[in-house]
C-alpha cells in the first residue's frame, strides 16, 4: 500500500476482499487556522474520486487536540461518504488525549452517526469492526433461537422509513424483526364468528372489525451499540391517548469491559427500561471483533418477553 503525501495529510488506498475499496486519510502532525478550511473540501474531493466502502481518518500524528475545528473538517469527507449509501463506513484513528477530546466533541455534537460511537486506536482494528451483514446475520440468528424455542413465527423486513431506499444502501439500522407468538397468530388466523346484530340495535362489528398484528418489534441502534425491543404497545381499535405513546426497552452493549459483573438495570427513561448488557460476556481474542457471543441476545429476549406482553397493532 503505496501513500501519497499532501499539504496537509497523507492519502493511502487499498482493496481486500473483506473490506472492498479503502481510503486512509492521516493528518500532518501541524495544522493551522487556514488549513481547518482546506480540509473540509479537500478531503470530500478524495472520498469523491476514491469512492471507498470503508474510510479510515487517522489523527495519531496531530501535535495537539483541535476540538470544533477538526470536527467541522472532517465533516467535509463523512458527507461524501453518505452520498455514496449507507452501506459505507466511517471510522476515526486516535490515541491519548487526542481520542479522549474527539470522543467527547462526538458525543457532545451528538454526531455518532457521522463519525461512529467508537474511537479506534489503529486502522486495523477500525476495519476488523463488524459490518452490516454481520450484525445482521447476528440478530436474525438470536431471533430465530427465540422463536424455536418459544414455538413462535418470526419475520425481518425494513423499516418504513428506510423502503424509499434501494436495498443495496440499507444498512442493520434500517431493518427490524417481528418474533410472533403463536398463539396469537392462530387466534388472528381464524375465521371471524358471524354476528347477528339485533333487530333493534345497530349493526355491531365483530372482533375482527380491526385486524391486529400482535408481534415484538426488535430493532437495533449501531451508533450507540443498542439493541432496541418494542412491546406493550398498543395502536389498535379506536384513536384515542394510547395511540400516540409507544414502549421499548434498551440492551445497550458496552464499548469496555473492565466493569462489574452482573446485569445492571439502568433507571426509567420515558415509557422504556434500560439494561445493560454484563461486561464478561463480551471477551474476545480476536481484535476489533464487537459483535456479542452467540447467545447473549437470545438470553436477553426470553427474559424480556417473559415479563412484557407483544404489541398490538391495528393493519386497517
Amino acid at each position: 500500500m503505496s501513500a501519497i503525501e499532501r499539504s496537509d495529510y497523507r492519502v493511502a488506498v487499498h482493496e481486500t476482499p473483506t473490506h472492498g475499496r479503502v481510503l486512509e486519510i492521516a493528518l500532518a502532525p501541524s495544522q493551522g487556522s487556514d488549513s481547518w478550511n482546506r480540509l473540509h473540501a479537500e478531503l470530500a474531493q478524495e472520498v469523491d474520486r476514491e469512492r471507498p466502502r470503508s474510510l479510515v481518518i487517522d489523527l495519531r500524528e496531530l501535535d495537539s487536540p483541535c476540538g470544533t475545528p477538526l470536527m467541522l473538517a472532517l465533516l467535509g469527507a463523512t458527507a461524501a461518504m453518505r452520498k455514496l449509501g449507507h452501506d459505507r463506513r466511517t471510522r476515526i484513528v486516535a490515541t491519548g488525549p487526542i481520542a479522549e477530546t474527539v470522543a467527547r466533541d462526538v458525543r457532545l455534537s451528538r454526531w455518532e452517526a457521522e463519525f461512529g460511537a467508537i474511537i479506534y486506536p489503529d486502522p486495523e482494528t477500525a476495519l476488523n469492526e463488524p459490518i452490516a451483514k454481520d450484525w445482521i446475520a447476528y440478530i436474525d440468528a438470536e431471533v430465530a433461537a427465540v422463536c424455536r424455542e418459544k414455538g413462535w413465527r418470526h419475520q425481518i423486513r425494513r423499516k418504513w422509513s428506510a423502503r424509499e431506499r434501494p436495498v443495496s444502501q440499507s444498512g442493520v439500522d434500517d431493518y427490524e424483526w417481528k418474533l410472533i407468538p403463536r398463539d396469537r397468530a392462530r387466534e388472528l388466523e381464524a375465521p371471524p364468528p358471524t354476528v347477528t346484530p339485533a333487530p333493534s340495535l345497530p349493526s355491531q362489528a365483530g372482533p375482527h372489525e380491526f385486524e391486529e398484528g400482535i408481534y415484538f418489534v426488535l430493532g437495533f441502534d449501531s451508533a450507540r451499540r443498542t439493541f432496541i425491543l418494542q412491546h406493550d404497545t398498543s395502536h389498535c381499535g379506536v384513536l384515542g391517548d394510547h395511540w400516540c405513546t409507544s414502549t421499548y426497552t434498551e440492551i445497550q452493549l458496552p464499548d469496555e469491559w473492565p466493569a462489574p459483573q452482573g446485569i445492571a438495570a439502568g433507571m426509567m427513561v420515558d415509557a422504556g427500561d434500560s439494561v445493560i448488557a454484563p461486561p464478561s460476556q463480551f471477551e474476545s481474542d480476536v481484535p476489533g471483533d464487537r459483535l456479542p457471543p452467540p447467545g447473549l441476545l437470545r438470553r436477553f429476549l426470553l427474559d424480556l418477553v417473559s415479563r412484557h406482553e407483544p404489541n398490538s397493532f391495528s393493519m386497517t
